[in-house]
């Protein structure tokens, strides 16, 4: 029978060479790829802001044209939505922004619980602060208390303005203030959060398929240099069979449905590893 255990063992390398492509492509497609830019923005943010570029893409308008996007109340699940809306410079979302003058605007939330009619202050959760960078007003979202001078370099993410603050800056800047913003970008730059959570998650997934992918190349690449190392080698070793011995022995095999019988030994071919047990039947020296 022309049949030998290297071309049994090569068999199942080519089936697991074909499944580690198709497993490296799935991930890559399903894991890798689409949590890129997260990847990217955990390990080399802050980026330089290109403001030149941001108004183009997102013209800045007057304060009376901003139409924000819905969110509730001061701090909701619902407004981490608006994390998968943020602007994006190819790819960059966390960005170092140094405005020229940056104020403050008054306007300070407060998270509270209700128990019934009852109503509990929490503590003050984020305010918001009006800063110019060139000529476009730009409002900032710090935490409570954090104090910023002209010029110092802020850490961020810009979100789409929310509706609530327009009208909120409206009742505490007054009409006539408002007015005179002519150049409002339509994104919020949220210093008091960068989602750490949403990207490590999204790189702890990334790392994960990365791993899975070498771990199936590095034993790839093993069986490739060495043949010993390929299942079916290491289950003839483990059984203290000799491989040469093994291929003699296929002269005078036969075939018993998927199985080859030989002498000493009983080989069921599979498409990833093929089975070798001792032949049972025939009790002679081995």
């Amino acid at each position: 029978m022309n049949q030998t255990i290297e071309r049994l063992s090569l068999r199942n390398l080519i089936a697991f060479a074909v499944a580690t492509t198709m497993v490296t492509a799935l991930l890559a497609f399903v894991m890798i790829i689409p949590y890129y830019e997260d990847t990217k923005n955990t390990f080399f943010a802050p980026f330089e802001f290109d403001m030149e570029r941001a108004v183009e893409e997102r013209p800045a308008v007057s304060f009376s044209a901003l139409r924000g996007q819905p969110a509730d109340g001061a701090v909701t699940a619902r407004e981490l939505l608006l994390y998968t809306t943020k602007y994006t410079q190819s790819g960059r979302y966390i960005f170092r922004l140094e405005p020229d003058r940056i104020g403050e605007s008054g306007v300070i939330y407060e998270a509270a619980l209700r128990d019934g009619w009852a109503r509990f202050n929490m503590g003050a959760t984020h305010q918001y602060m009006p800063a110019l960078v060139g000529d476009v007003q730009i409002f900032v979202r710090a935490l409570p208390n954090t104090e910023f001078s002209d010029g110092d370099a802020l850490r961020g993410v810009f979100l789409p303005f929310p509706q609530y603050l327009i009208s909120d800056l409206r009742n505490a800047l007054g009409a006539d203030t408002l007015a005179l913003m002519d150049n409002v970008f339509p994104y919020v730059f949220d210093t008091s959060r960068d989602f750490g959570f949403e990207r490590m998650t999204a790189v702890l997934w990334t790392f994960l398929s990365l791993a899975i992918i070498l771990l199936m190349l590095f034993k790839l690449v093993s069986q490739i240099k060495d043949k010993n190392k390929r299942p079916l080698y290491k289950k003839i070793s483990l059984l203290n069979g000799d491989v040469a011995v093994v291929d003699e022995q296929f002269a005078n095999a036969f075939r018993e449905g998927k199985d080859y019988v030989l002498r000493d030994w009983i080989i069921t071919p599979a498409l990833f590893r093929t089975h070798i047990t001792r032949n049972l039947r025939n009790l002679g020296d081995i």
